[in-house]
């Protein structure tokens, strides 16, 4: 099992050498999205590879693509919900399958040319909880995706999440009206009240490390800071508290305690993304 892991996260560290051999001589942001299909083809063997990114509030734009029709990057779009691609926005959960065809929710789009494609496999593109998008790759043949192919993808999307974020990728639509958000419900009835909306933006300069030892102890240090720095403000909290809202704060304090939420970070760290 060790060696299996070794060798994924070996993998993981290749694919993203290649990403920053083959990307960092681009400054174009809109080329450099351009060459991630071929990047990632390469590397899973696929026929096909696609990046599907939101534009408005329920709409996937194809932004990029290798091995369908060219003419299609740009104009095809699906809803949120439609077809495979929106299924997994929907979701927000891959969706891995080797007869496509007859998956629950397919859509055949003629315009982009998919038709011989048999196999299909798709995972969010993520930041910071909110949706950016859908990374797919598809083939011809049955093709049963494994492990290592759905980490490779979803190490990707984590990529693409700081391109987009960080080079403006993203073309809101303009609201016609009122704006929706959807959020989650915690209690009944109906609130009425100022919207406040967090505008500071956390920008990664370097997605992609060369040093899994170094990044792996910047990230302690920091889990080591924010635990400190928590801990302090939550003694100094709690005595002015009642006790159901020092129950929230506990239940955050343990979240930096937790460790398979550490382990996940540690994990991306060793595949061969920074702290």
């Amino acid at each position: 099992m060790a060696k299996k892991r070794d060798s994924a996260a070996a993998g993981a560290r290749a694919l993203l050498r290649q990403f920053a051999r083959r990307l960092s001589p681009v400054s174009d942001p809109a080329e450099r999205l351009a060459a991630i299909p071929r990047i990632v083809a390469e590397y899973i063997v696929a026929e096909v590879c696609s990046v599907y990114l939101m534009r408005g509030h329920r709409t996937l734009e194809l932004c990029a693509n290798t091995g369908l029709r060219p003419e299609a990057v740009g104009r095809v779009r699906l809803r949120v919900g439609e077809g495979l691609v929106g299924r997994v926005a929907a979701e927000g959960e891959q969706l891995a399958t080797s007869d496509a065809p007859n998956e629950p929710g397919f859509r055949y789009v003629p315009e982009i040319g998919e038709e011989p494609l048999r196999s299909f496999l798709g995972v969010p593109i993520r930041r910071a909880g909110r949706l950016l998008g859908v990374l797919v790759v598809q083939n011809r043949t049955a093709r049963r995706y494994v492990e290592e192919d759905r980490d490779a993808l979803e190490l990707v999307a984590l990529v693409i999440a700081e391109m987009v974020e960080n080079e403006q990728l993203q073309r809101p639509e303009p609201a016609e009206g009122p704006v929706v958000s959807q959020g989650i419900s915690v209690s009944g009835g109906i609130a009425i009240g100022t919207v406040v909306r967090p505008e500071q933006k956390i920008v990664v300069s370097r997605p992609i490390a060369d040093d899994p030892e170094a990044e792996r102890r910047r990230l302690s240090e920091a889990v080591e800071l924010v635990q400190g720095d928590f801990n302090r403000r939550f003694r100094e909290w709690s005595d002015g508290l009642a006790q159901d809202r020092t129950g929230v704060l506990d239940a955050y304090r343990r979240f930096l305690d937790d460790r398979g939420w550490l382990r996940r970070m540690e994990s991306r760290i060793e595949a061969g993304l920074s702290a």
